[in-house]
């Protein structure tokens, strides 16, 4: 990928936490058809993304799905102290047909 453009390995890896986020708020989206994409666009982020740079990242995307969480349960209409399943993270035999 790096070859073609001559851009280097960093380049790409600074706005990680921005493509995170953005994925990671994807998965409390209503739409079977964005859940599922979303679950592409993750699945080739973290085969693309070594593991040793996602690491540097647990803490903050821990802090983004608390706060998701959070948010759902305590907005008008949401579930309170009940359980919370977030859609992205539910999905059955982990994707939808």
């Amino acid at each position: 990928m790096f070859a073609f453009t001559g851009e280097k390995a960093a380049d790409f890896y600074s706005p990680l936490p921005v493509m995170i986020r953005e994925l990671l708020h994807r998965l409390n989206d209503d739409s079977v058809a964005v859940l599922q994409a979303n679950h592409q666009a993750l699945g080739a982020l973290t085969s693309l993304v070594p593991a040793e740079e996602l690491v540097n990242h647990l803490q903050f995307i821990r802090n983004l799905i608390a706060s998701m969480v959070s948010d759902a349960r305590y907005r008008k209409g949401g579930v309170g102290d009940g359980d919370f399943y977030l859609p992205g993270l539910n999905m059955p035999k982990g994707k939808y047909l």
